[in-house]
């Protein structure tokens, strides 16, 4: 089953956030909590962490990029 991990929320006023780096390639397998991402938000930078395993399929946004908040940044295949 295709899962799409979503850029979050982190903090009330945040709407969007450049990915900086990715820290995974599609064909990698990731684990649950696992850094994913660094990204920026104003002056803010967090970590993305994805909420499940699975093996990358699909990166959806380059570095360098903005997403919104919300959007699928990376879909992933889940191993179960």
């Amino acid at each position: 089953m295709k899962i799409g991990i979503k850029l979050p929320q982190e903090g009330m006023a945040m709407t969007s956030g450049e990915i900086s780096e990715w820290k995974v390639a599609v064909g990698d397998t990731i684990t649950e909590g696992q850094e994913i991402a660094d990204i920026e938000a104003g002056k803010t930078a967090f970590p993305l962490v994805s909420p499940f395993s699975g093996k990358v399929v699909e990166l959806c946004v380059e570095e360098g990029d903005t997403a919104m908040v919300g959007d699928v940044v990376l879909k992933l295949e889940s191993q179960d």
